[in-house]
């Protein structure tokens, strides 16, 4: 895997979680609406909670994709999921031999 191929993967996965992120808040946003509209009920109120829940981990998501990327790109550190990746490639590469 080379460095370029790295960096796109970084790239794909925080422009994902940035997505995730925004379908996150525009669901948080709908579960509050619905909670006010026309008054709090009990089902309302844990539609809320689950919400607020799914908008914590999206933050915390796209913190993470951010950093990973940016430490790739300004101190060429690898993800450790992705330098498994590319060992575990390489093993297989070698073990199918030159013809595949």
């Amino acid at each position: 895997m080379d460095r370029e191929h790295v960096r796109q993967l970084l790239h794909d996965d925080s422009q994902a979680a940035k997505k995730h992120l925004q379908d996150t808040t525009e669901y948080l946003d709908l579960a509050i609406q619905q909670h006010r509209n026309p008054g709090p009920t009990r089902r309302t109120e844990e539609r809320v909670r689950y919400a607020a829940r799914s908008y914590r981990d999206a933050i915390a998501r796209a913190a993470l994709a951010d950093t990973r990327l940016r430490d790739f790109e300004t101190r060429g550190i690898v993800p450790d999921d992705l330098q498994m990746r590319r060992f575990s490639q390489r093993s297989g590469n070698l073990m199918a031999g030159p013809n595949g």
